[in-house]
């Protein structure tokens, strides 16, 4: 079984009188999807932004890597600089730039190139920039033709699924060994969540650790190694997919009540 990259435990967040999150503790093992489910307001994003450092826990500790180092109150540009990089569940492109130049933004943290250098203009800068755009292009080309055609559009002018895409390539120009991905088939139709689906275990395939945030749970099941499940901000069930979804206290907490309102 492989080690833990990322171990968060006994993690509180509270707002005012409202605990968002209660003595959660978990592992992603490296090499591993991990998928994260749970009902709207379980804490799921909560624990992401903990974890990227938008949020500061109130109590617990977060720590990556290996050896294990605690990352909870750093910066969210020194845990991108550590290794770690994630999606939101509300799109953030920068619609004005190209698609490229979306993507060249992630690969900023992992450039030498300062004020000097761009005006200069050495040919150690013209080489990396070279180097950045075709690691750009390579990341872009993961999604086959849905975004390489367009890679010099406006990203204002991508459809929601193309935006959705360009975010990830984003998150990983920065190289991270762990990407966290909040609701990525989110507004998708079923064969762009069947390509996703092979995007992502892509991803993981190429050495990445992913922590998967997703309410389809077919998605869940297609692609996850293994699943916590949270309500209220603590962990209810931790296992295989299929033995979480058969869950008892998550199909009464998650699904039972999709099953109501559908």
């Amino acid at each position: 079984m492989a080690g833990a990259l990322l171990t968060v435990e006994h993690l509180t967040v509270q707002f005012g009188g409202l605990a968002a999150l209660r003595d959660l503790s978990l592992e992603a093992r490296e090499g591993e999807i991990l998928g994260v489910i749970g009902p709207n307001g379980s804490g799921k994003t909560t624990l992401f932004n903990c974890v990227t450092g938008l949020y500061r826990a109130t109590g617990g500790s977060i720590r990556f890597g290996a050896p294990a180092a605690d990352v909870g109150r750093l910066e969210p540009h020194e845990i991108a600089e550590r290794g770690i990089s994630r999606t939101f569940q509300t799109l953030r492109v920068f619609p004005n730039l190209s698609v490229l130049e979306n993507v060249l933004i992630g690969l900023h943290c992992r450039r030498r190139t300062g004020v000097l250098g761009a005006i200069f203009r050495p040919g150690w800068v013209v080489r990396e920039e070279a180097e950045a755009t075709r690691r750009g292009t390579e990341l872009l080309g993961l999604f086959g033709d849905r975004l390489l055609p367009r890679i010099a559009w406006p990203a204002r002018s991508l459809s929601y699924a193309n935006r959705r895409r360009l975010e990830i390539a984003r998150a990983l120009a920065t190289n991270p060994r762990l990407l966290l991905l909040d609701e990525p088939t989110a507004g998708m139709n079923p064969t762009e969540k069947r390509e996703m689906t092979g995007v992502i275990r892509t991803i993981r395939d190429r050495g990445v650790t992913v922590l998967l945030i997703e309410h389809d749970m077919r998605v869940v099941m297609q692609t996850a190694d293994r699943v916590i499940a949270m309500n209220y901000g603590v962990e209810i069930a931790e296992g295989p997919p299929e033995d979480v979804a058969r869950n008892p206290t998550v199909v009464d907490a998650y699904l039972g009540k999709m099953t109501d309102r559908a």
